[in-house]
């Protein structure tokens, strides 16, 4: 309960550009990646249109990995969806719907290779399913979904 905690202090601080909370996320993602040969990370878009900012504070954690190769700007959204945090139980949006809402630039990028596509925090994990079948079908090899943390 403690470790969520924390992690739940150092994702809003990361929210709010702190170089402290992207090493603290850095250092476990790191951890976590511990003997992939390579590693392709993509950053999970936010809601709103654009692919994943270039300061955003995903992009500052994966740019702290080590042996990390950013493919972030592969995947753009492309029509904004509600939150689920923010939406009613019953108007969540539904993996389909994310999905719809993503594309994929410059896929050959993604060919062949195997992802892991980084969220900072996941409700129900409709966004990264959506974005998950997006990739894939771009032609990524397999897709691996990481979460910073998660809702409760």
């Amino acid at each position: 309960v403690r470790a969520q905690q924390d992690d739940s202090v150092q994702l809003l601080r990361l929210m709010n550009g702190d170089a402290g909370a992207a090493r603290h996320f850095a250092s476990k993602l790191s951890a976590a990646l511990e003997g992939a040969p390579k590693r392709h990370l993509v950053a999970m878009p936010s809601h709103g249109v654009g692919c994943a900012s270039s300061s955003g504070g995903l992009r500052q954690v994966i740019r702290l990995v080590p042996g990390a190769v950013d493919l972030s700007d592969c995947l753009f959204r492309h029509t904004a969806v509600v939150k689920s945090s923010k939406a009613m139980p019953g108007q969540r949006p539904t993996a389909e719907a994310h999905r719809d809402s993503m594309r994929a630039e410059r896929p050959e990028r993604l060919k062949d290779l195997d992802v892991l596509l980084v969220d900072d925090v996941v409700t129900q994990g409709a966004a990264m399913r959506g974005a998950r079948w997006v990739l894939a079908t771009a032609g990524a090899r397999s897709v691996t979904c990481l979460s910073l943390t998660r809702t409760e």
